[in-house]
């Protein structure tokens, strides 16, 4: 029945999040459907994954940032990622290939993408300024969204 074979996820929380795809069109129902796939398996990086994603495309910014911050506290447990700047700059560019790394620099990154779309510029310029200093292959899009926030600020002047 579903089609989430791809991630370890139990049955039912997997068939929430198929039955929140078959019900895109109606907000509030498919959003239910992410809400109980995140209470039966809140742990799960796969099912967070996927949660961000739907709330972000809902545009429920505030959820979408609530999952990512959960993400990226569990990515930091899990990996000992480090908390003060300078040292989690270091960690994230010596393990720049690793998936779970790779996968906070993407949480973060979005975080600081809805911040901006919720109008905190300042905050998100903070955030991705700071991990532009690794993102130079220009993998993670950093450049563009502070581009983005330069555009934002110029149409507010």
């Amino acid at each position: 029945m579903t089609s989430f074979s791809w991630f370890e996820a139990p049955e039912h929380v997997k068939a929430n999040l198929q039955r929140a795809v078959e019900s895109w069109e109606d907000t509030e129902k498919s959003s239910q459907y992410v809400l109980k796939a995140l209470e039966e398996d809140r742990d799960n990086l796969n099912v967070l994954v996927s949660a961000y994603r739907f709330f972000f495309y809902r545009q429920n910014y505030s959820m979408a940032i609530q999952v990512a911050l959960k993400i990226m506290d569990m990515l930091r447990s899990k990996r000992n990622i480090p908390e003060e700047k300078r040292e989690m700059l270091a960690y994230l560019r010596s393990n720049l290939e690793d998936y779970d790394i790779r996968l906070f620099i993407n949480a973060y990154s979005a975080y600081a993408f809805m911040l901006m779309r919720l109008g905190s510029l300042e905050k998100a310029t903070e955030i991705l300024s700071l991990l532009k200093e690794i993102d130079e292959k220009g993998e993670f899009g950093i450049s563009t969204m502070l581009g983005l926030i330069e555009v934002r600020e110029d149409d507010n002047l």
